[in-house]
């Protein structure tokens, strides 16, 4: 398959599917943990670029790892299993990007001071929004992938809906110039819708790999 000659090796899908399903709750795990220890409970202001900046903003940084991680190991995963469409290399190519924006953000950090605009904090601007904005693209892509195919057609409508989702929480201010109190509230719409289909997508990885046809033909490729 294209991403396992990309990085020279072949991965099991039962694992990964493991993986894909444990690090987005490690991910929310450690945003709870930075939001209680810098007494920031109110999840509907303090975005996580915010966190990465406070007293534990190693931990915010952890969080932006394991989102990447997470978005790495899942575009790995589908892969082996998405049937191979006309948009098949373009959605990996779309999530290892989101996976890249996403670890560089642990690295180049925004401004506690929400009128300063360093030159790291324009970048860190740009990396994330870049990365949600991928995301809806992502879904419509992978719906349009998978709606005649027999073993993924079911989620077909699920995923529309989340890339709808996405589109709608990115497009209404999610990521722009100016600061304004829900900006942690559409954060957390969109991680959490965004996990919430990458799970669900991996416990079908996971049941893929159980079954006795191998990922690869577990469907037939659709024409886009």
């Amino acid at each position: 398959m294209y991403f396992n000659k990309l990085i020279g090796v072949k991965k099991n899908l039962r694992i990964l599917s493991i993986l894909s399903i444990i690090f987005p709750i490690v991910f929310f795990i450690l945003e709870t943990i930075t939001k209680i220890l810098s007494n920031q409970q109110n999840i509907i202001r303090i975005p996580l670029s915010e966190l990465a900046v406070g007293p534990y903003g190693w931990l915010g940084s952890l969080s932006f790892i394991a989102l990447a991680i997470t978005l790495f190991v899942f575009t790995i995963a589908i892969s082996t299993s998405l049937p191979e469409g006309r948009f098949y290399k373009t959605i990996l190519v779309i999530f290892f990007i989101i996976s890249v924006c996403f670890f560089m953000a642990a690295f180049i950090k925004t401004e506690p001071n929400h009128a300063t605009w360093s030159v790291h904090r324009v970048f860190h601007v740009i990396i994330v929004s870049v990365g949600a904005g991928l995301f809806p693209i992502g879904c419509f892509l992978v719906a349009q992938n998978i709606k005649r195919d027999k073993q993924w057609g079911s989620l077909f409508g699920f995923t529309l809906i989340t890339g709808y989702i996405a589109l709608f929480v990115v497009g209404s201010r999610l990521f722009v110039l100016t600061y304004w109190p829900l900006l942690g509230l559409q954060e957390l719409l969109l991680l959490s819708g965004g996990l919430i289909w990458i799970e669900v997508i991996s416990f079908r990885n996971l049941k893929i790999s159980g079954s006795d046809i191998p990922p690869s033909l577990t469907g037939h490729p659709t024409d886009g």
